[in-house]
């Protein structure tokens, strides 16, 4: 009895069922499934793909994947000693893998890209459809023909984007040696190239003593720059360099570079060091150093070199007097001018190198004996001669 009193309230319910019924494991009605396929807004179609928004696309695979497309940044710096160069550089970006995906412009040689001052750009896109490796190479191109004063960063770097099942891309920058990198910079200037010292003209400083000193004496000589920071030749301290000579010789202060343009002024005197009996050489010369650019970066230098009174030298030459004070000595004869300038006048006759005083009283008594010989042959001729009359007359 309860079994059938369950079959008859099942009766309403069994006959309500004809709609909304899954025939052939389909739906008949809105939303059914026919065919494996959902007819209706954002429907499942047969080629496997999502038509409106949001929705699936052979097309796109990559729309949900982690950094794909790729882009990354590539920085520059510039340094310049001269901003009206150009600062522009060139860059390229070679696939090391034949089938390697490439940013939009990309030639035979690969993605090529200029970088202008200090400066970042976003290298990319590059979209990846297939999982695995993908390798490139990173580098500055430099013109075979490098413009002087340019310094150009000739670092590699090796790119690799990793690409997983899901078409995630994982990058990962090495250095050459194959180190990590933690990021991609390249480094650039322009500066001048230096003056070559080897061409520079070193003027030899000439000493000369006139006198007759019992010992030489040294003697010191000042390179003073107008400008203590103006370049200066090796053993220098605060725009100054000295050097010494023993009595009379020849030194030289020495050469050095340039690195800027422009010009550079410097003095060369003799310090008195106030050594009895000397009189020192108060000649003063300038040396004027023109420093240009030739146009390509490289310095050229052109000196001159003059004296007190303007006039172009060659050589440094001073020239000192010794007197004695133990005694009078003479000087030579006649006003004295070193090739820098006018020195001291001469006080009396020629001493020390000109002449010496011991020579002199030799010269002298050889000079008076044969003053004797001759007064004796001619005393004894007259008395031949008288002898030859006395003779004729007898």
């Amino acid at each position: 009895m309860i079994l059938m009193a369950l079959l008859l309230a099942a009766l309403p319910l069994m006959a309500g069922a004809s709609d909304d019924t899954w025939d052939d494991n389909t739906w008949d009605d809105d939303n059914t499934w026919d065919d494996n396929t959902w007819d209706d807004d954002n429907t499942w179609d047969d080629d496997n793909t999502w038509d409106d928004d949001n929705t699936w696309d052979d097309e796109n695979p990559t729309q949900n994947a982690s950094n794909n497309p790729l882009s990354f940044p590539v920085r520059q710096t510039f340094t310049t000693t001269d901003e009206t160069v150009s600062a522009r550089f060139i860059y390229r970006l070679a696939p090391i893998g034949p089938n390697n995906p490439m940013p939009p412009g990309s030639t035979a040689q690969g993605f090529t890209f200029p970088i202008t001052g200090n400066a970042s750009v976003l290298l990319g896109p590059i979209t990846f459809t297939e999982p695995g490796e993908y390798r490139y190479e990173l580098y500055q191109v430099i013109p075979e023909l490098q413009i002087p004063g340019y310094a150009y960063d000739e670092r590699l770097f090796i790119v690799v984007a990793y690409v997983d099942a899901e078409l995630n891309v994982d990058l990962v920058i090495y250095n050459k040696d194959g180190s990590k990198a933690g990021e991609i910079v390249f480094n650039n200037g322009y500066g001048f190239i230096p003056t070559n010292p080897e061409l520079m003209t070193d003027p030899p400083v000439v000493k000369t003593v006139l006198g007759n000193p019992a010992t030489p004496v040294m003697f010191t000589f000042k390179l003073a720059a107008y400008n203590p920071a103006n370049p200066m030749p090796t053993g220098s301290a605060n725009g100054i360099k000295t050097i010494t000579i023993m009595g009379a010789g020849t030194a030289y202060f020495g050469k050095w570079s340039y690195t800027q343009p422009g010009t550079y002024f410097y003095m060369i005197s003799e310090i008195n060091q106030g050594a009895t009996g000397y009189t020192y050489d108060t000649v003063i010369y300038t040396i004027t150093d023109m420093v240009r650019d030739d146009g390509y970066g490289q310095l050229l230098l052109t000196r001159t070199v003059t004296n007190n009174t303007n006039r172009v030298v060659t050589s440094l030459s001073f020239i000192n007097h010794y007197k004695s004070t133990d005694g009078p000595t003479s000087s030579p004869s006649g006003p004295t001018t070193s090739p820098g300038g006018p020195t001291n006048p001469p006080d009396g006759p020629p001493t020390g190198d000109m002449a010496n005083t011991d020579t002199y009283y030799i010269m002298l008594a050889l000079g008076m004996a044969m003053g004797i010989c001759a007064i004796a042959y001619m005393a004894l001729g007259l008395r031949k001669n008288r002898m030859v009359l006395r003779y004729e007359k007898i």
